[in-house]
């Protein structure tokens, strides 16, 4: 199943972001609008576009959406693994039942400035052109 859009790029985010709110477990911070994280206090998951590509399996009408789902820690890198294991573990079994939505390549990363832990996780839907664009 896809997205149907009348070419509005902010409804593909939004379409992440409502899915991802189901599940965001209470002291957890989504920040889909995050691009640099500086300070956080809670595990925090930011969103960034990845790519959009025309399907390679369907007709022109349809693209395929890839956003990067980011997961951080506070805990500093000393107990930053073992916090991070059951919260990526819950993250992927949540992204699992998304109808509409595939993950793949969860990668250990840092913060840009090196503070936090996380892991970066692709997130793929495809989306159906509906209106023609003029």
């Amino acid at each position: 199943m896809a997205l149907e859009t009348d070419n509005n790029v902010p409804a593909f985010r939004q379409f992440i972001v409502d899915q991802v709110n189901e599940f965001l477990p209470t002291g957890w911070r989504f920040e889909p609008y995050l691009t640099d994280v500086q300070t956080i206090s809670a595990p925090t998951l930011t969103l960034t576009l990845k790519t959009i590509d025309r399907h390679p399996n369907l007709p022109k009408s349809h693209l395929q959406v890839t956003y990067t789902l980011s997961l951080f820690t506070p805990v500093q890198f000393a107990a930053g693994d073992q916090a991070l294991d059951g919260n990526i573990a819950a993250l992927l079994l949540h992204l699992n039942t998304l109808r509409d939505i595939t993950w793949a390549n969860a990668r250990h990363v840092t913060t840009g400035n090196d503070q936090y832990l996380g892991f970066d996780i692709d997130l793929t839907f495809t989306v159906q052109q509906t209106k023609e664009n003029n």
